[in-house]
């Protein structure tokens, strides 16, 4: 196969350097080498996977959840993977990378993975095997097994939810009797001492039960409720609150629980990042309402200005508003009451972010909507239907947040790619400016309504800097309709609209509707971004780019290209492409893909990366059950 990518004449618009489409088939084992990146297929899995089931990639193997009801080498009715008696079940599989088959091993909900060595989360009534020997088939067990072994209990579980963090499997274990206190029901195992849970222990101020609920940057998230307590946890007077924070830091494996005595919003984001000096910038949304139901961005509470002055006499007076909240763990640990969370006053949904500019100073910002802030409009635009990015110092005493006029508060766009238009970027953060929602315009064009890219970098004080980022080429905007942040907290990823532009950017299809999957850095003055990237068209809000290293996965749909990328005589397929970062490297087709509202691909350590293919849109049968139905996983390796 030697696709070939029409040569685009508009290299200078994006810094790069432009080649043709690169084949790496997905279909047979092959390999290609071009600036760095090797990338290369191994034989597809033999069993149909589970579409909208977890996968979990380690360094050695992957494992994934088959689904018995697509495979059908056993029959019309599906394949009996896990031996009960039925083809109902989704069972777990164990793939070592370069093997020519997997190992299925039970019916399970979860997978996951540390090394080679792999954990279940299994129902037994689903997997029809007492495995805990209590004589009924109605727990919820974490088992570990390999290729080679065999499955062994771990514990008994008390919901399904399990999490890695600093090389460690977290879980819930199911008590029978609850342990005194400082005991937690929080247990780990690790890759050393796969089947041997330890105890998490807790500060004498945590509860029993501890919900995780997320990890960031080695910070476990943790969630008490104080009616399973029958205590009070926050302070507020009551014992009613379901969602009082709490926090383990994974970086010591004999770290403890530790109650942060502030009753959390229902979903609402925790962001944890951690500083050059060795601290973590804790950053989370108070609930008002579970708080003691007390009005935290009341500006009698604040210092003198803290209000923009168009809102002066439109004070918020509820309480049923989300209030940023932010603490240094290190600080908190060793003194919780003299190094207490500190409130910033902000009202906050959706997205919570932090930066670390020059000299160590920290900064935390938000999504504040209107009408959580009283009844007045931030941006000044007469209505209070808009988000308003806001953000303050955070420091160990209370810092008034930056306020200017209206002109300086602009309205977020809600994009997708789960960053709510708004990202971390080195020391500054990255906002999508809806001209929309602010009703003004951004880039000197009244009669286009579009989501531009800006810089806001928190560090030039007093007043800090709004920049809409130029291209360096030509005189336009940066537009997006997706952004999401890139691992290494250095890039990021967005959607570039080709509209933009007024002028086709891919040649195929002539039309300026489309638009690319790039990543982007800042320039060395910060005033511009350099993009890496090719204009070849990524599925409209699904392009799913994913990087891992310095190579970019993304979708590319082939009717929005207007071009049969993998020719099979049709445009209309969604395709995985590849290449290398700063600097662009060759564009490579590595294969058929899906349409699903999920990455572009699955990544392990050691440049491992699993991608799922739609058999219908290969138009081949790949697991060789003898129909071409299904959704199969094929591997590649990235350096």
């Amino acid at each position: 196969m030697t696709s070939k990518l029409a040569r685009v004449p508009f290299a200078t618009l994006l810094g790069l350097s432009l080649f043709g489409l690169g084949a790496c088939s997905s279909d047979s084992d092959s390999g290609a080498v071009s600036g760095g990146l090797v990338v290369f297929a191994s034989r597809g899995t033999e069993f149909a996977v589970a579409p909208d089931a977890p996968v979990a990639v380690g360094g050695q193997l992957f494992a994934y959840l088959a689904d018995e009801a697509s495979e059908t080498s056993g029959g019309a009715g599906g394949t009996d993977l896990n031996g009960d008696g039925d083809a109902v079940d989704r069972v777990a599989v164990v793939f070592p990378f370069g093997a020519p088959r997997g190992t299925p091993l039970a019916a399970a909900r979860a997978v996951h993975v540390i090394a080679s060595e792999v954990w279940l989360v299994v129902s037994e009534a689903e997997d029809g095997v007492d495995h805990d020997l209590d004589g009924m088939l109605d727990d919820l067990v974490l088992l570990h097994g390999t290729q080679t072994t065999d499955l062994a209990l771990v514990a008994r579980l008390a919901n399904e939810l399990c999490l890695v963090a600093s090389e460690r499997l977290y879980f819930n274990e199911a008590l029978e009797v609850g342990p005194a206190l400082p005991a937690t029901d929080l247990r780990w195992v690790d890759a050393a001492q796969p089947r041997l849970p330890v105890a998490v222990l807790g500060d004498g101020a945590a509860g029993t039960i501890q919900r995780l609920t997320a990890h960031d940057e080695g910070l476990l998230i943790l969630l008490q409720s104080e009616l399973v307590e029958l205590a009070e946890l926050n302070g507020d007077g009551d014992a009613t609150d379901e969602r009082v924070l709490a926090l383990l830091d994974t970086r010591d494996p004999a770290g403890v629980v530790h109650n942060v005595a502030l009753a959390v919003g229902d979903g609402a984001p925790v962001r944890a990042r951690r500083t050059v000096a060795g601290d973590t910038l804790v950053a989370f949304l108070v609930d008002e309402q579970a708080q003691g139901a007390t009005n935290l961005n009341d500006p009698a509470i604040q210092t003198a200005g803290w209000q923009p002055s168009q809102c002066v006499g439109f004070e918020d007076v509820d309480t049923d508003d989300f209030v940023l909240f932010h603490l240094r763990l290190n600080s908190f640990l060793a003194d919780p009451l003299a190094n207490a969370p500190i409130n910033t006053g902000l009202v906050g949904r959706d997205r919570v972010v932090c930066v670390e500019a020059g000299g160590g100073a920290l900064f935390v910002g938000t999504i504040s909507f209107e009408v959580d802030e009283g009844t007045c409009a931030l941006n000044g635009d007469g209505d209070q239907a808009d988000g308003i990015f806001r953000w303050t110092q955070a420091a160990f005493g209370f810092v008034p947040p930056p306020i200017g006029d209206v002109g300086f508060l602009f309205a977020v766009a809600d994009l997708p790619g789960g960053a709510a238009g708004v990202v971390e970027v080195s020391d500054r953060f990255v906002v999508a400016v809806s001209e929309a929602e602010d009703a003004r315009d951004h880039d000197g064009d009244p009669s286009t309504n579009r989501d531009f890219l800006a810089g806001l970098e928190p560090g030039d004080l007093p007043i800090a800097s709004w920049r809409f980022f130029q291209r360096q080429s030509v005189p336009a905007h940066f537009a997006a309709d997706w952004l999401a942040p890139a691992p290494n907290g250095t890039s990021f990823l967005f959607g570039d609209v080709e509209a933009e532009y007024d002028f086709p950017c891919n040649i195929d299809d002539q039309d300026t509707d489309d638009v690319f999957p790039l990543a982007a850095r800042l320039s060395a003055d910060g005033l511009s971004l350099v993009a890496s990237g090719y204009c070849v068209a990524g599925e409209s809000f699904n392009s799913g780019p994913v990087q891992t290293g310095n190579v970019l996965f993304v979708r590319s749909s082939e009717q929005e290209q207007s071009r049969d990328l993998n020719e099979d005589g049709d445009q209309l397929d969604n395709v995985l492409l590849c290449h290398t970062l700063f600097p662009t490297g060759r564009l490579f087709f590595v294969g058929t893909l899906n349409d699903l509202p999920l990455p572009a691909v699955f990544t392990g350590p050691n440049g491992r990366v699993v991608y799922l293919v739609d058999e219908t849109m290969a138009g081949r049968d790949l697991n060789g059950d003898g129909d071409a139905t299904d959704f199969v996983l094929r591997t590649l390796k990235a350096f």
